[in-house]
C-alpha cells in the first residue's frame, strides 16, 4: 500500500482498503484471520495489483480518497480528483478492475466536471461518505463546494447512471452463495414489463414472492431474508414477458 486513507469493515468479515496513492481500493476476505502481511484478494480501480495508473474511466480512478460499503454488499468509493463516487453493486464477488454500476456527481464515467456554481448533481473534490442502511441514504461530504450532499441510493435499483444502458434480461447469481440469514439477488430488463420473483424449494413448493408488480427498464437488487425457512438447497425464478431463468442458492444457518 502506498498511502492508504480509509478503510471500510462489512458484516460479512471482508475490509476494503482505499489505497489512496495506488489509486486503488484493495479487498481483503475474512481479514481478521489474515497472517500479518498477507496479499490482498481483489482490487478496484486497477487491472491487476502492480499498476497505478490514474484513469477517468467506468473501471478506473485518479484518487481514492474514501471507501465506504452498505448491508447489500455495494461498495462506494469516493474519487476526489475525478469530483464523482463510483458505485460497484455485489463488489465482493467482482473480478479485479471490475467496471462500477453507477456514478454520482458525473453524468458519465468520462467527466469530472465540477461547475461553479455547483447544481443537484455535481460534486466538486468529495472527500468521504456514510451509508444509512435504514433509509437508503448516501451522505458525501463535497468539500470544495462547503456541503453535504444526501443521495436516496435505493433508488438506484431502477436508474442506471452513466452511459451504459440495459440492454438485455439477466438475473445473476445471488451474493453473498452460501448465505445466512439475507442474501441479495440482482436482475435486469431492457424494457418495462410485469416482473415476478419467486423462491422454490427443492420439492417445487413456492416459499417467498420478492417481486410480483410491473417493473420500468433497469438494474434492479432485491434483499432476500431467509430466517422462517431450514438449511438446503433453494430456486429462484424471474420472469419478465417471454423470458424466464431459474438459479440455484443455499442457505446455511
Amino acid at each position: 500500500m502506498n498511502n492508504p486513507n480509509s478503510v471500510y469493515a462489512h458484516s460479512d468479515g471482508r475490509l476494503w482498503v482505499s489505497d489512496f496513492t495506488n489509486r486503488r481500493v484493495l479487498r481483503f476476505d475474512n481479514a481478521a484471520g489474515s497472517a500479518n502481511g498477507d496479499p490482498a484478494d481483489g482490487v478496484l480501480g486497477q487491472p491487476n495489483f502492480t499498476t497505478n495508473t490514474a484513469t477517468l474511466t467506468q473501471n478506473g480512478f485518479s484518487t481514492t480518497r474514501f471507501v465506504t460499503g452498505d448491508r447489500t454488499g455495494r461498495i462506494y468509493v469516493v474519487e476526489e480528483a475525478n469530483n464523482r463516487v463510483m458505485l460497484f453493486n455485489s463488489a465482493a464477488g467482482l473480478a479485479n478492475g471490475a467496471n462500477a454500476d453507477y456514478v454520482l456527481g458525473q453524468s458519465t464515467f468520462t467527466t469530472n466536471a465540477a461547475p461553479n456554481p455547483p447544481n443537484a448533481s455535481s460534486l466538486a473534490t468529495p472527500r468521504a461518505a456514510v451509508v444509512n442502511n435504514v433509509s437508503g441514504h448516501l451522505w458525501v461530504a463535497d468539500f470544495a463546494n462547503n456541503r453535504v450532499v444526501r443521495y436516496n441510493v435505493s433508488s438506484l435499483v431502477s436508474v442506471r447512471l452513466g452511459s451504459f444502458p440495459v440492454t438485455k434480461f439477466e438475473l445473476q447469481q445471488n451474493y453473498p452463495n452460501p448465505f445466512n440469514p439475507t442474501t441479495n439477488i440482482k436482475y435486469q430488463i431492457p424494457n418495462s414489463n410485469h416482473v415476478s420473483l419467486k423462491v422454490f424449494d427443492m420439492l417445487g413448493r413456492e416459499v417467498a414472492t420478492l417481486v410480483d408488480e410491473p417493473k420500468s427498464a433497469g438494474t434492479y437488487t432485491v434483499d432476500f431474508a431467509a430466517t422462517k425457512l431450514s438449511s438446503g438447497v433453494y430456486y429462484y425464478r424471474l420472469t419478465a414477458g417471454s423470458f424466464a431463468q431459474t438459479k440455484k442458492m443455499i442457505f446455511t444457518k
